[in-house]
């Protein structure tokens, strides 16, 4: 009868591998620790950030509104020629500014949660008329047309939200625009309303449609107006705060675009079939973060 070869004890080999499991088991459970540590710490950070610069920002705007008061009593006291045109580039960068800090303090807002959604039947006609009143010497300015079509119908949105986001769609489209014009329309397509913002401006190319909607993020290509001279385009916030509030109304947004072209944007809304409520003023600023 053939000898066979004394095998190793089975419990020192299980003894082995179960220790080898528990300490891969330990690391795994020690890596998920901890990169759930470092996330709960990343975001603990930028919340605290996101606070600090809302209360900064604040404080900042108000000499910033003092110095806008002064600039206008300045320019209403003044009677030489040759300072006119100085005071009306303080008075420009007065507004540069303030249009900044708005966005920041929006953008802060967004982020801390501060703002409220109150979704509801919402007559595009109202949003229109406001829109268009905000915006309208903005474009005559330019010499642009600015047309506004399908107010009849009603979407389910909240109405300050909504009007923000058209508003900041077509003061970009309008401030990118130097010939032509900018045209809002709203019409069915299949089930939802389509609210486009079209342009016949610089337009962007396919790499820059990837980042339209970035924080912070410009376009070189549309940063030059048409005589050559460089454009104030802000801190490039104004489409990431559109992206975020049409994403807190639960509205999908996408973006067309060609160079030299034009751009346009959609907004898809469910219709409404309720009867609106009462208009109300919009505020001029979305609900600000507290310190």
């Amino acid at each position: 009868m053939a000898e066979t070869a004394p095998a190793e004890p089975a419990g020192a080999a299980g003894s082995a591998e179960s220790a080898a499991l528990r300490l891969a088991l330990d690391q795994s459970r020690l890596a998920c620790v901890l990169a759930e540590a470092r996330a709960l710490a990343a975001e603990a950070a930028n919340l605290q950030r996101t606070r600090f610069f809302a209360a900064a920002s604040h404080d900042l705007r108000q000499p910033l509104q003092a110095l806008a008061i002064f600039a206008g009593r300045l320019a209403q006291g003044n009677h030489d020629p040759a300072l006119h045109t100085l005071i009306g580039q303080v008075g420009a960068c007065v507004e540069a500014l303030d249009a900044s800090f708005t966005e920041l303090l929006d953008l802060a807002s967004i982020e801390l949660g501060a703002v409220a959604v109150r979704m509801q039947p919402c007559e595009l006609a109202a949003v229109y008329e406001r829109v268009d009143l905000a915006h309208r010497v903005q474009a005559f300015d330019k010499g642009l047309a600015l047309g506004l079509r399908g107010g009849h119908h009603v979407v389910h949105a909240d109405p300050v939200l909504l009007e923000r986001v058209l508003g900041n769609l077509v003061s970009n489209a309008i401030r990118y625009t130097d010939d032509g014009g900018v045209l809002v329309g709203c019409r069915r397509r299949g089930g939802r309303l389509a609210l486009q913002v079209w342009d016949s401006g610089v337009g962007m190319s396919a790499s820059a449609l990837t980042h339209v909607f970035d924080e912070f993020h410009q376009v070189d290509a549309a940063r030059t107006a048409a005589d050559g001279r460089r454009r104030s385009s802000g801190l490039g916030l104004g489409l990431a705060i559109v992206k975020r509030l049409a994403t807190l109304m639960g509205m999908p947004i996408d973006v067309c675009s060609r160079p030299g072209r034009g751009s346009v944007v959609t907004l898809w809304l469910s219709a409404s079939h309720a009867t609106p409520h009462e208009p109300t003023a919009a505020p001029d600023r979305l609900p600000r973060a507290s310190a």
